[in-house]
């Protein structure tokens, strides 16, 4: 089980993250890019920026996660219920969703 804070302390680990507060929401930023929002879409979940590829690896390992429904969730966007998730999924999982908000930064283009 990963608690608010273990996630909280693992995307503040992350290189340049930055965390805001937004219609409270903690949102987690890397070069002024978001790639995670805790509490969203309520208490006890997050959500995470993937690539699909990276989605889908990740939903094949964990029922804690799911893809945002529409079209955010076909791009990569994922439901993480905090509760259900295996704590060594945390680490690979909000990296993974870091270097996609960083990558898109230094190619130009938004995630």
């Amino acid at each position: 089980m990963v608690t608010t804070e273990g996630f909280r302390l693992q995307a503040l680990s992350l290189p340049r993250a930055l965390e805001k507060l937004i219609l409270g929401s903690q949102e987690f930023r890397v070069r002024d890019k978001a790639f995670a929002t805790l509490g969203w879409p309520q208490a006890g979940w997050a959500v995470v920026r993937l690539t699909p590829d990276d989605q889908a690896d990740f939903l094949a390992k964990s029922q804690a996660l799911s893809p945002e429904p529409g079209g955010r969730g076909q791009r990569g966007v994922t439901r993480v219920r905090l509760a259900g998730l295996d704590e060594a999924l945390l680490e690979p999982l909000v990296t993974a969703a870091w270097r996609v908000a960083n990558d898109a930064v230094i190619a130009g283009s938004k995630p």
